[in-house]
């Protein structure tokens, strides 16, 4: 996730131009954006789902607006005009965790709920990230003096380190640093804790989980995530 997520920020200067498709005005994919930024407040992959349905239905919208300014209403649109708009949306939006959550709903979404738009969508929402992940000067038409140039600009823009390390967090935020602040034997308890934990799923791939899986994968879930938060927010007690 954070590689793709540094991936993305890097090609924050690819414009419509370069994806071969007529420019819109980017504040109309401004919904669109917003939708993609949503799909990781969501847990279950229906509530994930609908965020992409959400952000694709806009991009449509968007694309008949401009084929009618165009004069080409009567055209009716492809995935050559969807796509290029949708990778466009997703380097806009670069939303957190997003390999993870796209795993996540081909994974989970029951086969008999994956059909027409949705499958369509998801699927398409799969092309742009491969796209983004491969996407080389040539497909861009771009020299490789360019790319690299523009690709580094757009890191340092970004906040990211020469070396390509993201932009600090503030450490005071984090449960690391409030783990630190602990006394030694309230650390001890924690790590305790933490050992404690089953951790049945740690080395499982998402492809090999089951449905049947799914009751115990969220009580593990549900028991790191409250420590996660006792910890960060002070409240953890031996």
């Amino acid at each position: 996730d954070a590689l793709l997520q540094r991936r993305i920020d890097s090609l924050s200067w690819i414009t419509f131009t370069h994806l071969g498709i007529p420019p819109v005005d980017t504040s109309l994919l401004a919904l669109a954006v917003d939708e993609l930024q949503k799909i990781d407040n969501f847990k279950v992959p229906r509530d994930k789902l609908v965020c992409v349905l959400n952000s694709c239905l806009v991009i449509n919208d968007v694309l008949k607006r401009a084929l009618v300014e165009s004069g080409s209403a009567g055209r009716p649109l492809s995935a050559d005009d969807f796509l290029p708009m949708l990778i466009i949306a997703v380097v806009l939006a670069n939303p957190p965790r997003l390999q993870s959550n796209v795993e996540f709903v081909a994974a989970f979404r029951h086969p008999s709920r994956l059909v027409a738009e949705d499958a369509y969508f998801l699927t398409a929402l799969q092309s742009a990230v491969a796209f983004v992940k491969e996407a080389s000067p040539k497909v861009l038409d771009v020299s490789e003096e360019d790319y690299e140039r523009l690709c580094a600009e757009a890191l340092a823009e970004k906040g990211y380190s020469p070396d390509g390390q993201p932009p600090p967090v503030e450490a005071a935020t984090t449960a690391a640093a409030k783990a630190a602040e602990l006394s030694s034997a309230t650390r001890q308890a924690l790590l305790e804790r933490v050992a404690a934990l089953p951790m049945r799923f740690e080395g499982v791939s998402v492809r090999h989980l089951k449905i049947g899986d799914m009751a115990s994968l969220l009580e593990e879930y549900r028991e790191m995530a409250k420590l996660l938060r006792d910890v960060s927010q002070g409240t953890f007690q031996e």
